[in-house]
């Protein structure tokens, strides 16, 4: 970059639009165009020319790296902006003479813009108006930091359909990246997607630290943000939206984070997170929160370590709201998924259709996939399930751990905590049933049908994942929504605890299942204080709406074939066909769950009501005898409970503290003291019944009169 000198001493030239200014010569125009039309002679390098707020620099007659020239032959540079000599100089665009028409290609002029950042060893460039780019810009080389600003929210990039990127090439290492206040746009038009680069909107294929502030990105046929090999990534305040190839894909960038952005009609994931084969660039730190989500894929993390989604909503979420997994292509160690939390969100209808770069048929709320080392796990199709090999399933061929000979270890430290998954309409025949919105296709949005397949929608967890607390949740859904699991590898699971949700399913197959391929198991699962309300909506074919079931195996709370172990304590079921199907797993401890129903039979039968087939009381099952008939007047309602017998019980599982009062009513104590004994309190919990043991009298504090 020109350097600002004042002219040579004692020089002395009198024009009409010249005044001396500190030794150097100051020639005034009202606006560029007046001085590029202006015939006034050179004064000689260094003078200072002015057009309207802008600043230029008078170049040597020999320049060849002038930026402008004027009529009288005059050759010019730009000068920024905040002052002469700033450390972080900063350039207005429009000094360049750009047409900031949205139709006329203002390629070269944003090149020699950027350009002239570059030799200036780094600056920012700030515009009003929409610059149409006509061809890739690249800032192959570049050892500066920059930053594209637009001014008062009203600056644009309109790309091509030819060469998609605003920024390309491969900057240094330590180049650090700003866009602010900018709104980039492209074309639907068909480009075959030659290259890498020309799939985004804005390409970067390494650099410092990236900020993306207060922008819109989108309306293209290709991705928003492809970057990689970064220090850190921060997007703020920033819109994505109609992308055909979804919004910000990141590979081996060790620090991203997310807030306050709205992704909405993405034709793929919203935020794509991966690591690379280098153990240095492995992503870490990465936080997703307090963002919206709209028709789109969700977040999708593959071999990332301490990954936080928080406080975000959304609504026709697809296929995934939270997926990650173990990629096979890096070395050992590196694609290990640590650390996963997702928190506080809030998530409503969600649906899956085939589209764009989409060939799920499965559609997955949260997904952990960590596949099997040789050729991915062993998953057959499960009533009420779709085939598993026409969606989403573990990748093949996966390999995790950490460390050579170190055992299969796959994700670890998993936090599914105070979130709501809902789905909150029933009845969807096309895609625009749900409101805005279409999917894509090649020649932009249409209307497709929506299926059964569509609306099932899954939380699933597949091997090698260890440590999980899934916990204060709230789900419901309306076709087939399963909570999924399976050990497919000798990792299995380990440590798995489920508490303190509420589980709202309808259609078939099972609430939770657990299963297993190969001979692998899962260990050490807890499930607690749940409440799980089945076939809430009578929408199963083998459950009539007097509550019965036609069918012991059309819907099981607990599905545990894959179970070497698991405990059941402080659980409401409800409207399902049968409660447990251990398959051999050994229940760790017997402690109190409730049922909800009217059974006449305690082995299955379709005179059963509400449960089909309920678990006995030795098993720490307590019913309730809870209307299911949708034609009764109490449907719903809890008609009666073991509140009073005529004598003490003599079998059964009873909690500690539980009092069932004397139905006798004239029964005197036998000590003679004339007290009436009005009922009995529980002082165990389990399956004793031993009057003055188990079962403790208590009387009236006086004798009846």
């Amino acid at each position: 970059m020109p350097i600002i000198y004042p002219s040579a001493a004692g020089s002395s030239k009198h024009l009409p639009s010249a005044r001396m200014l500190d030794g150097a010569f100051l020639c005034e125009f009202q606006s560029i165009q007046t001085m590029l039309a202006s015939s006034v002679p050179a004064f000689g390098a260094g003078t200072l020319w002015r057009a309207g707020d802008f600043a230029y620099l008078e170049a040597p007659f020999s320049a060849l790296d002038h930026h402008l020239v004027t009529a009288g032959g005059v050759k010019l540079y730009v000068q920024p902006v905040n002052g002469f000599g700033a450390g972080f100089p900063q350039f207005a665009l429009e000094a360049f003479n750009p047409a900031l028409d949205g139709v006329t290609d203002d390629a070269a002029v944003l090149a020699q813009a950027l350009a002239t950042i570059q030799t200036a060893g780094g600056g920012s460039l700030i515009w009003s108006g929409t610059a149409y780019v006509g061809s890739t810009i690249s800032t192959n080389g570049w050892l500066g930091d920059f930053a594209l600003l637009g001014r008062g929210n009203t600056a644009g990039l309109k790309t091509s359909v030819d060469d998609i990127s605003v920024i390309g090439g491969t900057p240094g290492a330590a180049l650090n990246i700003t866009l602010r206040n900018l709104q980039i746009t492209g074309a639907w038009e068909d480009n075959h997607m030659q290259s890498e680069q020309d799939r985004w909107l804005v390409h970067i294929p390494s650099a410092g630290d990236v900020e993306i502030q207060d922008c819109r990105i989108g309306s293209s046929q290709k991705g928003a943000v492809k970057f990689g090999n970064a220090r850190s990534f921060r997007m703020t305040g920033t819109m994505i939206h109609e992308c055909a190839r979804g919004g910000v894909n990141i590979s081996g960038t060790r620090q991203t984070r997310f807030e306050g952005n709205v992704f909405e009609h993405l034709g793929d994931d919203a935020i794509s997170l991966h690591t690379t084969q280098s153990a240095t660039s492995v992503s870490r730190e990465h936080i997703v929160q307090g963002n919206h989500f709209v028709d789109c894929q969700g977040i999708n993390a593959l071999g990332v370590r301490n990954l936080l989604v928080s406080k975000n909503t959304g609504e026709r979420i697809r296929t995934h709201f939270v997926r990650s997994g173990y990629d096979s292509s890096f070395e050992e160690g590196n694609g290990t998924v640590l650390g996963l939390s997702v928190t506080g969100n809030v998530i409503n209808d969600c649906l899956n259709v085939r589209m764009i770069n989409n060939d799920g048929d499965n559609n997955y709320w949260i997904h952990v996939n960590n596949a099997a080392p040789s050729g991915g796990p062993d998953l057959p199709a499960n009533p009420g399930e779709p085939d598993p090999s026409g969606g989403i399933v573990p990748l093949a061929g996966n390999v995790f751990g950490i460390g050579e000979g170190a055992p299969k270890a796959g994700a670890w430290g998993l936090n599914i905590s105070d979130n709501q998954f809902l789905r909150t309409r029933q009845a969807v025949a096309n895609y625009s049933d749900w409101g805005e919105g279409l999917l894509f296709g090649d020649a932009g949005y249409h209307d497709p049908e929506v299926t059964e397949l569509s609306l099932m929608p899954y939380v699933r967890f597949y091997s090698g994942t260890r440590t999980l607390s899934w916990s204060n949740n709230i789900l419901m859904g309306f076709r087939g929504f399963r909570f999924f699991f399976r050990a497919s590898s000798d990792a299995g699971f380990r440590q798995c605890q489920i508490t303190d949700s509420h589980f709202i399913w309808s259609g078939g197959g099972s609430i939770f299942d657990l299963g297993g391929s190969g001979g692998n198991r899962i260990l050490d699962v807890q499930f607690r204080n749940l409440v799980l309300d089945g076939d809430r909506f009578y929408v199963n074919a083998a459950h009539a709406d007097d509550g019965s079931w036609s069918s012991e195996s059309a819907m099981t709370a607990f599905n545990l074939p894959g179970c070497l172990g698991y405990s059941i304590a402080g659980c409401h079921v409800m409207n399902v066909s049968r409660i447990e199907n251990s398959g051999g797993a050994l229940r760790w401890s017997a402690e109190a769950n409730y049922q909800y129903g009217q059974c006449v039979s305690d082995s299955f039968s379709t005179a059963n009501r509400g449960i089909g087939v309920p678990m006995p009381a030795s098993e720490g099952w307590q019913l309730i005898d809870c209307d299911a008939d949708t034609g009764s007047a109490t449907w719903g309602q809890v008609r009666s409970v073991p509140q009073s017998m005529p004598s003490a019980p003599t079998g059964g599982y009873w909690l500690k503290g539980m009092f069932i009062r004397n139905s006798a009513g004239t029964a005197v104590s036998p000590d003679g003291d004339g007290r009436l004994l009005t009922g009995w309190r529980r002082a165990t919990t389990g399956t004793g019944n031993i009057t003055g043991t188990d079962w403790l009298p208590i009387y009236a504090a006086t004798t009846p009169a």
